[in-house]
């Protein structure tokens, strides 16, 4: 009985599957088309299409386990982990939420996820919907189904916060963890997270891992790590003067600058002392960016050419993080 009604579940997560689809491919002829051009496309439905799409998501659903878990292959990996030092002490740790195939970011990837799919079809992926584009080839297409299907019932409850002093697999302890409800959302719609760790140690290493509260034990695949060093510098644009969108972290996300603005940069150690009249601050590349020797530093962008830029702090022999700064074309 429990094999006919795994059996039966499939076949019907597969007809609502099929049903969203046909649905699109009705709305928008030519949907089947991958990149920037669209093919030909007469308004019936193309049986081919639906006929592949139909053997890949049975394919898929019925191999799966009938139970959620958290993302274990690769493309569930966080990359984007960041150390920062933060008041009292503490250390902050930051990082985009992943979910390969939870186009919607609600936690679990399900039929619901062709919602998004389908308000951002044949659109090219840029930083305000590459979540959706799950194959990774800069556009969301019909292949973009392919990632959901593969993830179907990978559930992202929260994440667990693990340290290491070598970096070894074996030495990494949980020390802290937290759910998904304390997401925040960016300016382009992508959901963040932040952990506060109240007893940092310096000169180790950390890493974030997804889990699902249905096997909390069972944490899924780990983050790149971090080591949190304890002489390093942090650089990050002060809170009195933000940016006008952004968050700096990467080429992706640079803060978005206006041309004729004084915006007030910081420069810390890892418990959180300011060393911004130590430090050196270089513009790459340098052309029509004013950085000022003065405390407070404020970085002015003089020339609307500017375009995309990092700044980075050097003391002595340590150097910062990057920070991505762009000035839009008028």
């Amino acid at each position: 009985m429990r094999g006919n009604g795994a059996s039966f579940n499939n076949r019907l997560i597969v007809s609502l599957a099929l049903l969203a689809v046909l649905v699109l491919l009705l709305v928008f002829p030519g949907l089947g088309s991958s990149g920037a051009r669209a093919r030909a496309s007469s308004p019936a439905v193309d049986r081919e299409l639906v006929a592949s799409l139909t053997h890949l998501l049975e394919s898929s659903l019925s191999t799966r386990r009938q139970t959620s878990a958290p993302p274990t292959n690769p493309s569930g990996k966080v990359t984007d982990l960041s150390a920062r030092s933060g008041p009292g002490g503490t250390a902050v740790f930051a990082w985009s939420f992943l979910n390969p195939g939870d186009y919607n970011q609600d936690g679990i990837v399900n039929i619901l996820d062709i919602t998004p799919l389908a308000a951002h079809f044949q659109e090219p992926a840029t930083a305000t919907n590459e979540w959706i584009d799950g194959n990774g080839d800069s556009a969301i297409t019909i292949l973009d189904v392919t990632p959901l299907a593969a993830n179907f019932f990978n559930v992202v409850s929260g994440y667990v916060l693990e340290h290491s002093p070598d970096n070894e697999e074996a030495t990494y302890a949980e020390v802290l963890r937290d759910t998904v409800a304390n997401m925040t959302v960016d300016d382009t719609g992508r959901l963040q997270l932040e952990l506060t760790l109240d007893s940092p140690v310096y000169g180790e290493y950390y890493r974030v891992r997804p889990y699902d509260e249905a096997v909390p034990d069972e944490p899924g695949i780990p983050s790149d790590p971090v080591m949190l060093g304890a002489a390093g510098l942090v650089l990050k644009l002060s809170e009195t003067t933000p940016a006008e969108s952004g968050d700096g972290k990467t080429e992706g996300t640079p803060y978005v600058l206006l041309t004729g603005t004084q915006y007030q940069l910081l420069v810390e150690n890892m418990q959180g002392a300011d060393l911004s009249a130590e430090a050196t601050l270089t513009a790459t590349p340098p052309f029509f960016v004013d950085i000022s020797g003065d405390v407070p530093r404020t970085l002015e962008v003089t020339d609307p050419h500017a375009g995309d830029f990092t700044v980075q702090a050097f003391v002595d022999d340590l150097s910062s993080n990057a920070v991505y700064f762009r000035v839009p074309m008028e």
